[in-house]
């Protein structure tokens, strides 16, 4: 079955290769609440392009550039709801300026082997955002629509689109 066919009456998103991944890898910039807490840098096994540790990738915690700090803050700041925690994955253009890859909010991986400091600071943040809610009180969840035996869907589509 050829790709067209296959995700004819689906939504997706496909991102160029871009060789720096192989180069330099991938930085992930770990927020707890909307504080900046640590950084790894994921980069691939010889030969492959993957940056999944399931992929024999490797990981190191770093202290991030200066423009890709900047950039991960303006989209941690770009959030309308108040998160807990954040993960922004950044990669380097041809050009070398870093651009967004994922902005994790659902169930990212903290990585918290490579700070020290990091399941304090997140335990904090959780403290925090509990706290936010008791003093507010409670609050209406809306449950999310769902077709039976499949995952949450949304009423509207959700689009995706390559600014250059």
């Amino acid at each position: 079955q050829d790709l067209e066919s296959l995700y004819k009456n689906r939504m997706v998103m496909v991102q160029p290769f871009l060789p720096s991944i192989i180069q330099q890898g991938e930085w992930s910039l770990f927020y707890f609440g909307s504080s900046y807490s640590h950084t790894i840098l994921k980069t691939p096994a010889p030969g492959d392009f993957r940056v999944q540790e399931e992929y024999g990738s490797h990981l190191e915690a770093v202290v991030p550039a200066d423009d890709l700090l900047v950039l991960a803050e303006a989209a941690v700041e770009a959030i309308i709801e108040p998160t807990t925690y954040a993960r922004v994955d950044l990669v380097r253009l041809p050009d070398g300026s870093p651009a967004i890859i994922e902005l994790e909010l659902i169930e990212p991986s903290l990585y918290f082997p490579f700070c020290e400091a990091s399941p304090a600071r997140f335990a904090a943040a959780i403290d925090r955002r509990l706290s936010q809610r008791v003093a507010s009180g409670p609050v209406a969840v809306q449950p999310v629509p769902r077709q039976r035996g499949t995952r949450p869907v949304r009423s509207e589509p959700v689009r995706s689109e390559t600014v250059t």
